[in-house]
């Protein structure tokens, strides 16, 4: 374990040198102590987990089963204690993304799942700090509140650890691997946004669906892939998928999965041609997959994005790219292929909302309205976009008032230019 903690952070002496003393001074019985301190540990351990690679991952199988292990010494002593019995509510504060913050607005009701230890605390407070609900925090992203209930029997182990804990005032309750919850709400706040959710227990349907996602065959790779994108490594991530690609997949829905994210992933680079390309190949491998797309939408855990991505995506993409690259008539034909797909209320608005400032530059504001006031009616005040879609159906708005305002005097002009004419026969 050590020796993989050093390669990771191979430039940080202060770090180093801790890595030093665990390796001289660690001892089992501490791994709860280990797993508070301010340092590289939790950390990336946590990293490690969420990347499910078997090779790293047991790299740091000795620690892993540690802290795992006196968790679950704590977790039955507190369960006789009736300790246990009094924790109907922790809190996890973070800062999130509007693209992430989405992604969960997207998949309410359905289950995430922390591979990772999960770190809460019984203090709501000091979950607003971690948040940044009271500090300024990064533009793109909100503070973001987790309300976990723990109404169910949860089969792995938690316990409060803050009698182990080198930071005991943060009343920190930590949950082993593999916890499972379900999204319940989502609540919009000034600055911030709570999300609660609910345990689960082993007899949760869609949990037997995720468990049989974690076995699927070729999945290693795929989910490689899409936890280095979380972690921002498109590299590595694209590496991953090609890798995949590599191995002559007779599957050609697979194949187009990886396809589209290879495409993404050019797009985010801004190798517009490329990520065209790929999207276009995407589409033609899953038009060519007999497996229909309501056939793989079970819920799927927080760190992998949704396996297949909808035609409606993948349309409204292509028509995106082709709108940079001024193919308005062939953006405008993808955008409305993505209309005619299956896709939530979200997704729907945001080909329409797409659509109507595609038309808009072009002058067809008639035609942006329409598009735009479909945009708004699909969502509501809550939606991340909502103002965004109201200022710009606004503004065609406004638009088609001054078009309209500029006839009417034009035609009061002309008739009048018209009365003057038939007065006395003579022009003026």
């Amino acid at each position: 374990m050590c020796v993989a903690c050093r390669t990771i952070h191979h430039d940080n002496t202060s770090e180093l040198k801790d890595i030093d003393y665990l390796e001289k001074h660690y001892d089992a019985e501490k791994a709860i102590e280990y797993y508070t301190k301010p340092w590289f540990l939790f950390r990336t351990v946590n990293q490690i987990c969420r990347t499910e690679n078997i090779k790293d991952i047991y790299k740091f199988r000795i620690y892993i089963s540690d802290l795992h292990q006196k968790l679950n010494q704590l977790s039955m002593e507190q369960e006789r204690n009736n300790i246990k019995s009094s924790l109907e509510k922790v809190y996890h504060g973070k800062p999130l993304s509007g693209s992430v913050l989405q992604q969960l607005i997207d998949n309410k009701d359905h289950l995430i799942s922390m591979n990772g230890f999960l770190s809460t605390t019984s203090d709501s407070k000091i979950c607003n700090i971690y948040a940044g609900v009271e500090e300024l925090i990064d533009e793109g992203y909100k503070g973001v509140l987790f309300v976990f209930e723990i109404d169910k029997v949860i089969k792995q182990p938690y316990a409060d650890i803050s009698k182990f804990s080198t930071i005991p005032d943060e009343a920190e309750i930590l949950f082993s691997l593999g916890t499972i919850w379900r999204i319940k709400s989502i609540r919009h706040d000034e600055g911030s946004c709570t999300i609660e959710l609910t345990s689960c227990n082993e007899f949760d349907s869609d949990l037997t669906q995720l468990r049989e996602k974690y076995t699927g065959d070729n999945v290693s790779l795929l989910s490689l892939g899409d936890v280095l994108l979380e972690l921002g490594d498109e590299d590595t991530a694209e590496w991953a998928y090609r890798k995949m690609l590599s191995q002559h997949i007779n599957d050609n829905e697979t194949c187009g999965i990886l396809y589209y994210k290879i495409g993404m992933i050019k797009f985010d680079k801004k190798l517009d041609d490329e990520a065209l390309a790929n999207l276009i190949q995407a589409e033609s491998l899953l038009r060519s997959s007999e497996k229909k797309i309501n056939e793989i939408t079970s819920s799927r855990p927080f760190y992998l994005h949704c396996s297949r991505p909808s035609f409606l995506k993948i349309y409204s993409n292509i028509g995106f790219m082709l709108e940079k690259n001024d193919k308005f008539d062939e953006a405008t034909s993808r955008y409305e292929q993505a209309l005619k797909e299956e896709g939530s209320d979200s997704e729907l608005a945001t080909v329409h909302h797409n659509l109507g400032l595609l038309y808009f530059r072009r002058g067809k504001y008639t035609k942006a309205k329409e598009h735009q006031e479909a945009a708004t009616s699909l969502i509501d005040d809550c939606h991340l976009w909502s103002r965004e879609f109201k200022n710009n159906l606004k503004r065609t708005n406004d638009q088609l008032d001054s078009i309209a305002k500029n006839e009417e005097q034009s035609l009061k002009k002309q008739k009048t230019t018209t009365n003057v004419l038939s007065f006395d026969g003579s022009s003026i």
